[in-house]
Order: C-alpha cells, then sequence, then structure tokens
C-alpha cells in the first residue's frame, strides 16, 4: 500500500476476502456502465447529438443511479458523458410529462364519453318516460270510456295503464275498474255449453250451473274450478230449475225433457232419477222432511217426488192465464201472477187460494218469495218490483229501470234482493221480427230494507239467463247468452245516496255518532238520520242557524249550541233534556270534550270560561280570569286538560279543577286555530296564517312550519298522529309531525277548498271544494285516486264513516251525500282485476283500443 493505492500481495487474497471481492465486482460492473455511456456519448456526438441516440429506460436509469449526482458526475465523467446523460435525463422527463398528459386528456375524454353517454341514457330514459306517461293517460281515458259498456277490458285497460307508468289519470281508472263488483268469471264451452239455470248451495262455496245442452257442473266459488258432473248415461234437453237440499249433499235438476234428477254432490254421480210431467218446470223445493221434493211447472201444475219410492203425486192441477210461478222455501205456497199482473197465493196441500194482490205495473213476469216465506218479490214488465207482505197486505215499490224484468232472487237473510232486466225490444230486419238489445241489460241489487240501489252488474255483453244470489247476500251470480258467469261482489259498490235535499239552507254542519249509525246535519234545525237506511229518525227544532253539533261518547246526547245557550238533545227520544245558559245571558261559545262528559263554553261578552255536566247540564267550574280576545279552544284528546286561546297567549287549563296549568305566548298576532294530535302529545296552533307544532304541557315551540304563497285556513291531524294537514285557498300540504319536514303538496281542484279530512287508517284524505268535486288522495304517494262528483254547487262539508268505507258531504246545493269510498291499494286492486277477469288483453281489444300497439296488462289469475 503506498499514497497511490493498494496492491494485492496475492491473488489468494480476492478469494479469502469476500468484502474484497464484492468491492471489485461493484468496480467491475461500475467500469462497465461506464464504458457503455462512454460509447454512447460518443456516438451521440458523432450523429450531430441526434435526440434519437440518447439513452432511454432501463439504460438510462443505469446511468442515473451510478452517476446521476452532480458530484459523481463531475468527479468521474467528462464533458461530453455528463452532456450526453443530462440530455437523456431532459429528453425523458419531457417524454413522461407528454405521456402523462396524455393519458389525462384519453381520462378526460373518456369521463366526456360516459358522461354524454350517460346524458344520452337519462334523456332517452326520460323521453320514455314522457312517453309512457302519456301513453298511461291515454289507456286511463280509454278505460273510463268502457267502464260502463266493457267493463273487463276498461278493467285490463287500467292495469296496464298503471303498470306502464303510476299517473294521476291511471291511478283513478285503475281505482274505478277495482270497485266494480266482479269477484270471479267463468267461460263456458266444451263440458258445458250456455248456463240457463243456477243455484247457490247452502254454504255459498259451489254454485251449481246448468247448460242449455243439459250438462250440469259445480262451481268452486273459491277457486274458479268447474267440476262437470259425470254419469249423464244419455243426452238431456236444457237444463231448467235447480235446489240444493239443506245439507248441501243433493242437488235437483230439473231438465227440459221432463227428467228430474238427483245428483250426489260430492261424487259427482246421479242418486236417482225420474220421468215426469214437469212441463218445464220453474221451480224446485225441498220439503222439510228434506228428502222429497216439490215441483211447479210453468203451467202452474204442482208435484211431490218421493225418491225413496219413485212414487209422484200431483198435488195442483195446471191452471190457466199465469206467466209466473214461484215456490216457498218449504214448498207450501205457491204464487201464481197473471198478464194483469195480479198475484195469487195457493196452498199446494189443499189447492186453496189464500191471498190475492191486485195487478199494478204491468205483467208480473217473475216471482219469487223471501226466505222466510212473508214476502213476495213481484217483478214487472215497466222494471218495477212490489215487496207483497201478505199476512197485512203491505206493499212497497222498488224502482228499476224502464226494462222487463226476467229474474228475481232473495239473499239467505232477506235483505238484499235481485234481478235482471232485458231491456231489448223488437225490430224489423228484412220483413222478420228480430230482436235487436237496445241498451245494456245489466243486473240490479236492492237493500230491501232502505229499497236503495246498491249495486250495478255490467259486464254481459248478451240477455241474461240465469239469476242467483248467496246466502250471504255477498255474492251474485249472473249467467248471459255471451257464454260466461259472473261472480259478483256487492259489499265493494261505491254507490252515492242523497239523505237530504232541502229548499231552505245548506247545512253548516255534520256530526256522526260514535257508533256510525246516526248522521246528524245542522241548518236552521237539527236533522237525525239513519246512515244504514238513509231514513229520516227525528228533527230538532233550534232558535236559531246551527253551525256546529257533536255527540256524546255513548252517542245518547246531542250537543247543539244555538242562540244564547247550549242545548242538551236526548237523541234516543228526540226530546230536549236541558238547555246551558251563560250567566247575564250572553251568546256563547262551546265546545264538548272527547268523551262527551264535559260541556266548555265562554260567554262572548263576558268571555268567562265555564264548564259544566253534559249530561244533567249542571255547572262544574268557573274560571274567574277573563280570556282576552275571540277565544279559542280545544279539548286534549283524553278530556282533561281544555286549551284556550286570546290574542296574546295560549292556555292549557285542568277540566278537572279549573286551574291553569301553564301559559305561553301564543305568537304573533291572534290564535285563530287550536287542535291537539290524537296522542296528545302535540298542539297545533295557527296564527295570521302561521302554523306552530308545541310540545304538551310545556308549550315549547318543535317546529315553525315554513310559510307558504297562501294563508293556511284549517288544521287537521290524521288519527295516528303522524301526519299534519294544512288547507289553503287551492292545495293542501301536509307535514311530519315529529320534524316538521313536508311530505307532500296536493293540488288538482280548480276554486278554493273548503275542507279536508282524514280516513280512519291515515291513508286517505278527501277534500272538498267549491268547484262541486270532493276528491280521495292516497296520503302515502299524493296520488289523486278519485274524483266524486255529484254535487250541483260547491261542497263545503266532507266526514267519514267510523269504518271509513262511507263518507258523508254537504254543498251549497242544499243536499246532503252518502258515499262509499275505499282506500287506493293499487296490489290489491290488480290482484282483484287479474283474478276476476282472469285473461290479458286480446288481440282484437289491443287492436280496438291501443292504437294496434303490443300494450299488455300481463295480468293472470295468479297476480
Amino acid at each position: 500500500m503506498d499514497d497511490t493505492g493498494v496492491h494485492l500481495a496475492h491473488e489468494a487474497l480476492i478469494t479469502a476476502w469476500p468484502r474484497l471481492q464484492k468491492w471489485i465486482n461493484e468496480d467491475r460492473e461500475r467500469l462497465r456502465l461506464h464504458r457503455r455511456l462512454t460509447e454512447a456519448a460518443r456516438a451521440w456526438q458523432e450523429q450531430n447529438r441526434d435526440r434519437g441516440a440518447l439513452l432511454r429506460g432501463s439504460r438510462l436509469e443505469a446511468a442515473r443511479d451510478a452517476f446521476g449526482t452532480p458530484e459523481v458526475a463531475e468527479a468521474e465523467l467528462t464533458g461530453l458523458e455528463g452532456e450526453f446523460l443530462t440530455a437523456s435525463t431532459a429528453a425523458a422527463t419531457r417524454e413522461r410529462r407528454l405521456r402523462r398528459g396524455l393519458l389525462v386528456s384519453l381520462a378526460v375524454l373518456a369521463v366526456l364519453a360516459l358522461l354524454a353517454a350517460g346524458l344520452a341514457w337519462g334523456q332517452r330514459q326520460d323521453a320514455l318516460a314522457a312517453n309512457h306517461r302519456a301513453q298511461s293517460r291515454q289507456l286511463a281515458l280509454r278505460s273510463g270510456a268502457l267502464l260502463a259498456t266493457n267493463p273487463d277490458a276498461a278493467a285490463l285497460l287500467a292495469v296496464a295503464a298503471y303498470r306502464l307508468s303510476p299517473t294521476d289519470e291511471a291511478a283513478v281508472s285503475l281505482h274505478a275498474a277495482a270497485a266494480l263488483p266482479l269477484e270471479r268469471r267463468l267461460v263456458l264451452g266444451g263440458a258445458l255449453n250456455r248456463a240457463v239455470a243456477m243455484a247457490f248451495s247452502p254454504d255459498g262455496r259451489t254454485l251449481a250451473v246448468g247448460g242449455l245442452d243439459g250438462k250440469t257442473g259445480l262451481w268452486d266459488t273459491a277457486t274458479g274450478r268447474l267440476h262437470p258432473l259425470t254419469g249423464t248415461g244419455k243426452d238431456l234437453k236444457e237444463a231448467g230449475a235447480m235446489a240444493f237440499s239443506p245439507d248441501g249433499r243433493t242437488l235437483a235438476v230439473a231438465y227440459a225433457d221432463d227428467t228430474l234428477r238427483l245428483w250426489d254432490t260430492a261424487a259427482g254421480r246421479i242418486r236417482s232419477e225420474v220421468r215426469t210431467d214437469v212441463s218445464a218446470a220453474r221451480e224446485l223445493a225441498f220439503a222439510a222432511d228434506g228428502r222429497s221434493l216439490i215441483l211447479a211447472g210453468a203451467n202452474g201444475a204442482v208435484r211431490r217426488w218421493d225418491p225413496e219410492t219413485g212414487r209422484v203425486h200431483l198435488l195442483l192441477a195446471a191452471a190457466s192465464d199465469q206467466v209466473a210461478v214461484a215456490l216457498s222455501r218449504d214448498g207450501r205456497t205457491l204464487a201464481l201472477g197473471s198478464p194483469s199482473g195480479t198475484v195469487r197465493l195457493r196452498d199446494t196441500a189443499t189447492g186453496r187460494t189464500a191471498q190475492t194482490l191486485a195487478g199494478s205495473g204491468g205483467a208480473a213476469q217473475t216471482l219469487v218469495f223471501g226466505p222466510d216465506g212473508r214476502t213476495v218479490a213481484v217483478g214487472h214488465a215497466n222494471g218495477s218490483v212490489r215487496l207483497w207482505e201478505p199476512a197485512d197486505g203491505r206493499v212497497r215499490t222498488l224502482t228499476g229501470p224502464a226494462a222487463t224484468l226476467r229474474h228475481l232472487a232473495f239473499s239467505a237473510d232477506g235483505r238484499t234482493l235481485a234481478g235482471s232486466t232485458m231491456g231489448g225490444t223488437l225490430v224489423m230486419a228484412e220483413g222478420q221480427p228480430a230482436m235487436d238489445r237496445i241498451g245494456r241489460d245489466a243486473p240490479i241489487v236492492w237493500d230491501v230494507a232502505s229499497g236503495r240501489t246498491v249495486a250495478t252488474l255490467t259486464g254481459h255483453t248478451g240477455i241474461p239467463e240465469a239469476l242467483a244470489i248467496s246466502p250471504d247476500g255477498h255474492t251474485v251470480a249472473t249467467a248471459s247468452t255471451d257464454g260466461t258467469v259472473r261472480l259478483s261482489d256487492i259489499t265493494q259498490n261505491q254507490h252515492t245516496y242523497k239523505l237530504l235535499t232541502t229548499d231552505l239552507e245548506s247545512a253548516y254542519t255534520l256530526a256522526l255518532s260514535p257508533d256510525g249509525g246516526t248522521l246528524a246535519t245542522g241548518d236552521t234545525v237539527v236533522r237525525l238520520w239513519d246512515t244504514a237506511t238513509g231514513r229520516l229518525r227525528a228533527t230538532l227544532r233550534t232558535p236559531e242557524r246551527v253551525r256546529t253539533v257533536a255527540f256524546s261518547a255513548d252517542g245518547r246526547t246531542l250537543v247543539v249550541p244555538s242562540g244564547a245557550g247550549v242545548q242538551l238533545w236526548d237523541v234516543p227520544s228526540g226530546t230536549l233534556r236541558t238547555t246551558v245558559t251563560e250567566p247575564g245571558g250572553d251568546p256563547v261559545m262551546a265546545q264538548l270534550g272527547p268523551d262527551g262528559g264535559i260541556l266548555a263554553t265562554i260567554g262572548l261578552n263576558g268571555r268567562r270560561l265555564h264548564l259544566w255536566d253534559a249530561a244533567t247540564g249542571r255547572r262544574i267550574s268557573e274560571v274567574k280570569r277573563e280570556i282576552t280576545g275571540m277565544p279559542s279552544m280545544a279539548f286534549s284528546p283524553d278530556g282533561r286538560t281544555l286549551a284556550t286561546a286570546g290574542t296574546k297567549e295560549v292556555e292549557l287549563w285542568d277540566t278537572a279543577t279549573g286551574n291553569r296549568l301553564s301559559r305561553f305566548p301564543g305568537g304573533p298576532g291572534k290564535t285563530d286555530d287550536l287542535v291537539f294530535s290524537p296522542d296528545g302529545r302535540t298542539l297545533a296552533t295557527r296564527n295570521l296564517g302561521s302554523v306552530r307544532l308545541r310540545d304538551v304541557p310545556s308549550g315549547h315551540v318543535r317546529a315553525a312550519l315554513p310559510p307558504f304563497k297562501d294563508v293556511a285556513r284549517a288544521l287537521v291531524f290524521s288519527p295516528d298522529s303522524h301526519t299534519l294537514a294544512t288547507r289553503y285557498d287551492e292545495a293542501v300540504r301536509l307535514w311530519d309531525t315529529a320534524t316538521g319536514r313536508g311530505t307532500g303538496f296536493l293540488t288538482g281542484h280548480s276554486a278554493q277548498l273548503e275542507q279536508v279530512a282524514f280516513s280512519p287508517d291515515n291513508r286517505s284524505l278527501a277534500t272538498a271544494g267549491e268547484d262541486g268535486t270532493v276528491r280521495l288522495w292516497d296520503v302515502p304517494t299524493g296520488l289523486a285516486y278519485a274524483t266524486l262528483s255529484g254535487h250541483t254547487s260547491a261542497v263545503t262539508l266532507v266526514l267519514y264513516g267510523k269504518d271509513g268505507h262511507t263518507l258523508f258531504t254537504s254543498g251549497k246545493d242544499r243536499a246532503v251525500r252518502e258515499w262509499g269510498v275505499r282506500a287506493f291499494n293499487p296490489r290489491a286492486a290488480i290482484r282483484k282485476i287479474c283474478t276476476a277477469v282472469g285473461r290479458d288483453l286480446t288481440t282484437a281489444e289491443q287492436t280496438a283500443y291501443t292504437a294496434g300497439q303490443a300494450i299488455r296488462s300481463h295480468c293472470s289469475p295468479a297476480d
């Protein structure tokens, strides 16, 4: 070793000293890199420093790692080599920046392309949605137009419209179609031809159907399956009268070839058979023993058949001059109707004529006994029905369409009567008479007690052939020459009844008794109506116009503020029990507690608050402090707290003691409205159009609802207390009472709103407007699913019945109406329609009603 370096003493030192060997190897690799860099720099210089000769990639990285620092480059590289490495590094940096810029540009272009594609897709989806909405509205419009004439197609179009796009119009058409009474539809053919006779089993689960070809089947009303009866043995003529035995195990059928058969309904086979002169039997009835059979022919002859012995006894000989016959259910009485309309009752055992009903309304076309045998319904050629009670001779008349009645049927409880008519007229076709049907032969259903028409069953396209009504009176079966049998649920009707029309004044108030059985209307008098029959129960005379009425919790007391006092009426007797008057005879403002036990009054002059026993009229307590300003009052749901408000503050009072519980500022200006939520936790106040939700009893403002362009007119809580409806001039806003956030904005009336009401199940909201309509809204979605038209002027009052299926309205046309209503349930509506119709739109219907577009309801019975 000297001053210039280290000299190896022997080669063995390289292998014996690993670190030395590593240093030598590293130095050898560095020398190779340096040599390559030198050669590359010389070539670059020879090519006039062409950029293509610069180092790139891994060669550049290796050179930079070895000689890239300024100190190393200055110590080990020549000037040319340093310039070459610097130029190579700069070129690599430029290329890297160019690549990065290119990648960024490509990424931006890709993002823009994706955005453009998304925008185009969104625009396409918006266009498709707009097209679907337009198609949905067109289908809904077509559905509405067909509802009365072709309800099956109308219902399928409504389903197609709603599934295409749930527009308001589609919701309306779907709700209207679902309100049709059709429950099931049976298309006959193959094993059973056109139905001409029908009968329900005693339990109502089976409908026996007799065909024009003599074949008979049992239809399961729950599943819609038809089970043909076998063992026919020979060809028969058309089926006529049919009757089940009291236990439902036997079906008796009379055929047009004078054959009478008993069928085992469980096995579907013949039990016994007899041939006798039934003369186109019109009526069959099992005798009281449940074994023998009474049959009445069209000629009035009555026979008794004992299947055990096979003997047939003639009970009554044929009568002359009759067009209709009917047997009582026990077979003991025969009714005979004549062309003059006269009806005779004959005892089948003695042949004696018991009673006679004089003719009226044209020929007696069809007859039927009530289930208890005490009433005979007589259907006439002019469409009227007379209900005759032979025991006392009373006769009532039910009105129907001006068409000949063909069939009548009572329900087992006698409360419902169904009838079918034939509205055809005879015209000449090439000189020959032919039947050309004018109008629709729609069966009609009456409520016997009130005489109202509760349903009109549209859907058949032919002449009625047979009619039957289930024992519970809920289902009517109809058969027609169109080859179908339809089961209609008449409990889901939406018919409207006019309870009251007066030439004096419109009703100012409506109130419903707690049991829903009595409706009170107030104008210049108070009227009490039976909601089941629509009959007026009582008229209560008052000294002045009645602006508000209220029932007590037990429904036995009606509170009527009128004049200078509050009248307490006894509802069952319709008599005035007592009158509560303020000291000094001041006119009063009154509020009845929710339990009907306490009455609060405030004299409008003295403005002192008094609490009274509503049953006796005895004063319970008096608040010694005068209320400031024109007062407002509201009871809490439990009746323990009374809220009052004047011009400055709101006060809460203990109704048991008359003591004040709390007081708090009411807000700017006078408090115009106070409403407790049904759960009692929230008090809503309205001041000069601003609405606040307050905690009870502290009065702390939980939420102040944001203002609207109009002033809020009224506040209504939903029964579950979760939603508050505020009524404005032509709109309603819905609010979440927990958060104060808006949940819905309902608009659609063309004139000012008068009143709003929630249904008992919270799902629907009814709005009454000066445009003469009532709209029903689905609260969760905000859809207006029904518009009730019938009033001829502004509708001012609206009130839901206790069951939520009835709505009472009053208008400036001086009429009070009762409506059948239902909540909007699209899934249930579609399921009902698909089950009832049991098919999809046909090709012919699509061509006719959808402008040839391939639009389907995708309806099947399983939906």
